[in-house]
């Protein structure tokens, strides 16, 4: 750059020279000509180039997808306020939040030394907050310590949840603490995933690698709402998003499909036994055929799972539903009512709820209850074990109530 002033000035004080001697000015004038306009125009530049760089250059911004405004790139919608051109970051953007300094440098050295994107850190809940409340900053994958004073990590947790941007994004507890309580209050308020301390580096490595391998598939695949099938396949389809729509972290323990899976894998040792898993089949033809609205078909999916909370009484309890129409719980195995008596009170409550017809319909048959299992198995199986045995056993259940005709009609 310095010589690129040095050859502007250079020019320009031979133009003034020659044009000094063709007027007929004296060598000391037109050396001084010369001098002179060199100097003045390579300060010039320099000054320029020196108040762009006051300015500072123009800075990168990731917008939230809920952001609005006439002016878009490559679809992403630009507010009218940036200084600075808007750009699709193409890093995961990863938040960490932990009061203690050492996991802050952990992290922060494990993002500089392996290919997981950008590290941000902060050392409280309240700060976290803030950052992830300003809609010019979007970050892709959080991290959160539970044992945190003021605010603790569940509490982050339920309250991220409640914001639009953050609603889906991926979140991991990072703590000390391992046991079925803290595990499930992780869980209902949000949480998608339980990293104990002290860590094993390779696999936090490991765990952002697949976060960030999983960031970028997102960014590569269309959008594909609803799934192919019947018309009863597409209501079913439809009404389990619209049911799993709810924001995570309310009152309602149901907890995302994936994150259920990773509950029961992460659960400790010393709590295995004490954890039974169980599924509902819920009759969703006999909802179609009562009223083929999505809408009312989700709110009875939600009255479903509060009716089975509040029957299981224990605030070990998380449930999901699962892609194909069964409601999926796990929860203390003390506190399991009888089958027959979880069916009737379900079925109970969802009449006295604005659903009666939809029971009649079902002809007594909305609910089935299977038998609980165990958790079994090698931890890297046993989730799958026991979701298979407990759905399973749920449909086993419905075919016996119905004479044995086929209820998992999503699987046909």
């Amino acid at each position: 750059m310095v010589l690129g002033y040095i050859f502007v000035g250079i020019v320009a004080g031979l133009i003034g020279a020659i044009t000094a001697a063709v007027m007929g000015a004296s060598f000391w004038m037109v050396s001084a000509v010369y001098t002179l306009a060199g100097s003045f125009c390579a300060a010039i530049f320099a000054g320029l180039e020196l108040l762009h760089q006051a300015r500072g250059k123009p800075g990168r911004y990731i917008i939230p997808a809920e952001e609005t405004d006439s002016t878009r790139l490559n679809g992403l919608p630009i507010p009218a306020n940036l200084p600075g051109p808007v750009i699709r970051s193409r890093d995961m953007r990863t938040l960490v939040v932990d009061d203690d300094p050492f996991i802050l440098e952990l992290l922060t050295v494990i993002g500089e030394s392996n290919n997981v994107g950008e590290i941000v850190t902060v050392a409280s809940g309240e700060a976290a907050l803030a950052l992830l409340s300003d809609r010019h900053t979007i970050f892709d994958n959080l991290l959160f310590d539970i044992s945190m004073p003021v605010m603790n990590g569940i509490d982050l947790c339920r309250a991220v949840r409640e914001l639009p941007a953050y609603r889906e994004t991926p979140i991991t507890m990072l703590t000390a603490m391992r046991d079925v309580e803290h595990m499930s209050d992780a869980f209902r308020a949000g949480a998608d995933d339980y990293a104990t301390k002290p860590f094993d580096v390779d696999q936090l490595v490991e765990r952002l690698e697949a976060a960030q391998q999983d960031f970028t598939a997102k960014g590569r695949m269309t959008s594909q709402k609803g799934r192919s099938g019947n018309l009863v396949q597409k209501f079913a389809s439809n009404s389990l998003a619209l049911a799993n729509s709810v924001v995570r972290g309310t009152a309602l323990p149901v907890i995302d499909a994936a994150a259920m899976q990773n509950y029961l894998t992460q659960l400790p040792r010393k709590d295995v036994a004490s954890v039974q898993v169980f599924a509902l089949n819920i009759n969703l033809v006999a909802a179609f055929h009562a009223d083929p609205a999505p809408q009312r078909c989700a709110a009875m999916l939600q009255e479903v799972a509060v009716a089975v909370a509040a029957n299981l009484g224990a605030t070990q309890t998380v449930m999901a539903f699962t892609d194909d129409g069964d409601l999926l719980v796990a929860a203390v195995a003390n506190t399991l009512p009888q089958t027959q008596d979880l069916e009737a009170a379900v079925n109970t409550h969802v009449t006295a709820t604005g659903f009666a017809d939809v029971a009649i319909a079902a002809q007594g048959q909305l609910i089935a209850v299977g038998t609980p299992v165990a958790l079994q198995g090698a931890k890297d199986q046993r989730a799958a074990l026991a979701s298979s045995r407990a759905i399973r056993f749920a449909e086993n259940r419905a075919m016996q109530k119905q004479g044995g005709s086929v209820v998992a009609f999503l699987r046909a």
